[in-house]
C-alpha cells in the first residue's frame, strides 16, 4: 500500500517515493559492480578493456535516451506491477540458486546465464509496465548478453563472462544514470 492510499500528507508520500528509488539505486549499483567483477575473468587486458568498452556505450545509449524522452513512464495496471515486482523478487531467488548450485555442482559455468535469464524476464516484465525506452534498450542488450552466456559460457567462460557481465553492468549504470538524469533538483 503507498503512502497516500494510507492517507499520508504528500509530503511524507514522495519522501517515501524517493527513499524506494534510492534504494533501487543502490541495489542497481551493486549489481553492476557484481556483473563488472567478471572482468577480471577477461584472458588479457585487450579483452577486458573491449568488454567494459562496450559496457559503457550501452550505459551511454540508455542515458541518451533517457534524456531525450520526453514523458515519463506510464503507469501500470495493478498485475503488471504486481508481475514487477514478483520477477524482481525471483532474480534475488534465482541469484542464491545458482550460486547454491555452483557450490554443489562444484561447476559455475552456469551461474552467470540463468542469473541473466532472471534479469532478461524482469527487464521484460518492466518494459511491458513502463513502455519506456530506456526498458526497449535495456531488454536488447540483456538479451544479448544472456544469448552470448549461454551459448559460449560452456565452450569458453573467460570469453563470455567478461563481455556477457559487461554488457549487463553498462545496463544497470544506464538505468542508474537516466534515474538520476531525472530526480528534480532540491
Amino acid at each position: 500500500m503507498s503512502a497516500i492510499t494510507r492517507g499520508e500528507p504528500r509530503a511524507t508520500a514522495s519522501r517515501s517515493a524517493r527513499g524506494g528509488a534510492r534504494g533501487t539505486t543502490i541495489s542497481l549499483v551493486i549489481f553492476a559492480a557484481a556483473y563488472a567483477s567478471t572482468l577480471l575473468l577477461a584472458p588479457d587486458v585487450r579483452w577486458a578493456l573491449a568488454s567494459a568498452g562496450a559496457g559503457l556505450l550501452v550505459a551511454g545509449g540508455a542515458w541518451l535516451i533517457g534524456r531525450r524522452s520526453r514523458r515519463g513512464p506510464r503507469h501500470p495496471t495493478t498485475s503488471q506491477a504486481r508481475a514487477v515486482g514478483m520477477s524482481a523478487a525471483a532474480e534475488g531467488v534465482v541469484l542464491v540458486t545458482a550460486v547454491v548450485g555452483g557450490l554443489i555442482l562444484q561447476t559455475w559455468w552456469f551461474v552467470l546465464p540463468v542469473m541473466l535469464v532472471a534479469v532478461t524476464v524482469h527487464i521484460a516484465c518492466m518494459a511491458v509496465a513502463y513502455r519506456r525506452g530506456v526498458d526497449a534498450w535495456a531488454l536488447v542488450w540483456v538479451l544479448v548478453a544472456t544469448v552470448l552466456a549461454w551459448i559460449l559460457s560452456p565452450v569458453s567462460t573467460v570469453l563470455a563472462w567478461p563481455l556477457a557481465g559487461a554488457l549487463a553492468a553498462g545496463m544497470c549504470l544506464g538505468y542508474v544514470l537516466v534515474a538520476r538524469a531525472r530526480r528534480p533538483r532540491s
